[in-house]
């Protein structure tokens, strides 16, 4: 249970959104984490958004251990449990996001939400565990290849 409410939305998270929104990525990851850890709402916004700009930043296992802090804190979040199953798609573990996937849909007992997209990442996850050995080791390959495409862009600036 959090112990704050969203209404006590402190000074560094509107600043940290407002610099999100201009593209200053780095200073918009300092905004938030500024965010106090004293309490779970805060700690919880912190993590959240934390994840969201470092997956953003590409700065991909920092963006995971972000969204594990958060699903720590609130383990039935759709914000934190869908970031952490994309983080971790991106930084090609699989596995770990279709677990992730299973306990946030069997671990919380969800009805489909207000949130349409729930149903749709829950067909996502049964699908992704029944398409076989092929299917991932072609899914760990074209990770593999994006994060040298990505690693290659960045020594080349």
């Amino acid at each position: 249970m959090l112990k704050s409410t969203p209404d006590q939305e402190p000074e560094a998270h509107r600043r940290g959104v407002a610099l999100e929104k201009e593209g200053k990525l780095e200073q918009a990851l300092a905004a938030f984490s500024e965010l106090s850890t004293q309490d779970d709402y805060s700690h919880l916004a912190r993590s959240l958004c934390r994840g969201r700009i470092l997956w953003k930043l590409q700065r991909l296992e920092e963006a995971v251990e972000a969204y594990q802090k958060a699903i720590s804190i609130k383990p039935d979040s759709e914000i934190g449990t869908l970031g952490l199953y994309h983080t971790l798609m991106d930084c090609g573990r699989f596995d770990e996001a279709v677990e992730e996937g299973k306990r946030f849909f069997q671990g919380t007992a969800l009805q489909p939400r207000e949130n349409p997209n729930i149903e749709k990442y829950r067909m996502d996850i049964v699908a992704f565990q029944g398409m076989g050995d092929d299917f991932l080791n072609t899914c760990r390959k074209q990770a593999r290849e994006r994060a040298e495409k990505l690693l290659q862009a960045r020594s080349d600036t």
